[in-house]
């Protein structure tokens, strides 16, 4: 019959505002699982909500203390307006900041009763009563509201906040309807935010944790200058595993280290500050590489489920090496003085926790004021990018900053802003450590010792002899040929096979090392009073710096080091 609409078109017209709504619930729960971040997710929420459902969205969150406990405040989140609604100036509720609502509004009403509160019809007088300052009340009557539902955001733990949508000058007034589907954003909406605030909190807690084990500023050495980078993955919601260390070790020799943890989270960290411990502890120890880094096999195999690479290397001053052993980690990058940079070729180790397979070390010299690059796979891995290519461009970025300045401390930032410039945002934490040999070497002697009588005399000749070339003054050159003379007397008693004794002058320091075949690491044992010997372990103690032994592939290695006067170097 003309004039008459179909039965079809009738039903189209009645479901269209359930579609609506349906298609604005799909859209929701996508858009309030697109991010873990408590910001993005209430402003991806309100500007869904605006202008399909209001003229104006708003979301107040409970604000937390320190704790994370929750306080009886409210502070701002996200807000929204539509195109043709003229937005409230109003500083006090800007994103950040605390609302200060009265208790009639119609958002406290709905966080104390727990439910969706609706006001069809918004009254002057309501929105007056409703604001606790004249000039919130008079923006809001500038505004025009007419009608605002006010529902509460539910979490694990309770409401943790509001969803306030007004309509001003489209007209409209909100329904039953319209409160059932705000009722059911806000559920969503709830949930996403929660998760965001948790992940927010296990972020802060894992970056704390992570900072405080890794040293901002390393132990400064006089053999080495170093610098150190590290930067959490741009998401901002998870930190990693990285770690780094230098660890001063006897005799001026340095300990470098560095790993990652597989993995993200409060987890990553916590595992990475114990096999981080483990390290310094073995370094301390003065373990060979490979060594430390089979002990540290053995730590991580007993970590459920825990895999992490690792290297770990050795600058001795004297012999200008690095002894490095690799346990799955990407190769270290040289940069010589000549402006060549390559990867070091060094022994490729498995990482650790897998076990079953044996570690070795690889053994470079190193020239002068040659630059030592240690990294994580989150400087140069990309989704879109070849690691090799990550490598290569890794290598062009150090020679470009090391052309450009000799400050090492700004070298690491020029390498990490070339090496972070390509990607809007970096999906794994970065860590960057940064080494560069001296440019002066400084005097170095060797002596081999026989097990004759005359080991001991021909020793003080030696060194007498060496410390007068170098010039080196009077008292300190006498205590040392005293302390030379003990640490061969006792290699010779006690211990077995040749003897070698290696003297080394740096800018600080004067130290004496000396090498035998015997594996008993020396005892400093509490001489009597009526004892002939005995002592000279507590003499050296007594007279030097420091002191102290380690392991070799065959035998020992006892050092002492003797501070030089400021004059000297």
């Amino acid at each position: 019959m003309a004039g008459e609409s179909s039965p079809t078109l009738a039903a189209e017209i009645s479901t269209e505002p359930t579609n609506r709504r349906l298609a604005l619930l799909a859209r929701a729960s996508e858009e309030l699982g697109a991010s873990l971040d408590v910001q993005a997710t209430a402003s991806g929420l309100v500007a869904l909500l605006v202008p399909a459902l209001a003229d104006h969205a708003i979301v107040d969150l409970v604000d937390l203390d320190s704790s994370g406990a929750v306080t009886r405040q409210l502070r701002r989140a996200a807000m929204a307006h539509s195109d043709d609604a003229p937005a409230p100036q109003i500083p006090y509720t800007a994103p950040g900041e605390r609302v200060p609502y009265t208790d009639d509004n119609a958002a406290i009403r709905s966080l104390r009763s727990g439910r969706p509160v609706l006001e069809e019809d918004v009254a002057a007088a309501d929105l007056v009563a409703g604001a606790r300052d004249p000039q919130i009340a008079a923006s809001l009557a500038a505004v025009g509201v007419r009608s605002q539902v006010a529902v509460p955001l539910f979490a694990r733990d309770g409401v943790i906040g509001v969803l306030l949508l007004k309509q001003s000058t489209s007209g409209r007034r909100f329904t039953d309807d319209d409160v059932a589907v705000a009722a059911e954003l806000a559920a969503r909406a709830g949930v996403a935010i929660d998760n965001a605030r948790r992940y927010a909190r296990e972020h802060d807690i894992a970056l704390t944790l992570q900072r405080s084990l890794m040293r901002e500023h390393l132990t400064p050495t006089s053999e080495l200058k170093a610098a150190a980078r590290y930067v959490p993955a741009s998401d901002g919601v998870r930190v990693g595993g990285d770690w780094y260390d230098l660890v001063p070790l006897g005799a001026g020799r340095v300990g470098l280290v560095i790993g990652d943890v597989m993995g993200r989270g409060l987890t990553a960290a916590a595992v990475m500050g114990q096999v981080r411990a483990a390290a310094r502890t073995l370094a301390h120890v003065d373990l060979q590489p490979r060594r430390l880094i089979a002990q540290l096999d053995d730590i991580v195999g007993e970590l459920e489920e825990q895999i992490v690479t690792c290297s770990y290397a050795v600058y001795d001053p004297f012999t200008t090496t690095l002894c490095v052993a690799d346990a799955g980690h990407l190769p270290l990058l040289i940069r010589t003085p000549d402006g060549d940079t390559h990867e070091l070729a060094v022994w490729q180790g498995i990482p650790l926790g897998v076990g079953g397979v044996p570690f070795g070390h690889s053994v470079a010299t190193l020239p002068p004021d040659t630059v030592v690059a240690f990294y994580s796979d989150g400087l140069v891995e990309r989704r879109d990018r070849d690691l090799d290519d990550g490598i290569a461009l890794l290598r062009r970025a150090l020679s470009s900053a090391l052309a450009a300045t000799d400050d090492l401390e700004r070298v690491a930032d020029l390498v990490l802003r070339e090496m972070l410039s390509e990607a809007d945002h970096h999906e794994d934490d970065v860590t960057l450590l940064l080494v560069r040999t001296p440019l002066r070497q400084g005097e170095r002697a060797t002596f081999n010792a026989t097990r004759e009588a005359s080991a001991v005399p021909d020793t003080r000749h030696f060194v007498q002899a060496k410390l007068a070339e170098w010039a080196v003054d009077d008292d300190t050159a006498e205590t040392a040929v005293l302390l030379a003379s003990e640490l061969v007397t006792n290699a010779v008693r006690h211990g077995h096979g040749d003897v070698r004794l290696r003297l080394r002058r740096a800018c600080d320091a004067l130290y004496i090392e000396v090498d035998d075949d015997g594996s008993a690491s020396p005892d400093r044992r509490h001489a009597d009073i009526n004892d002939e010997g005995g002592r000279g372990l507590q003499l050296v103690e007594a007279l030097s710096e420091a002191w102290g032994a380690r392991p070799l592939d065959h035998g020992k290695s006892v050092w002492c080091a003797i501070k030089l006067p400021p004059h000297a170097s």
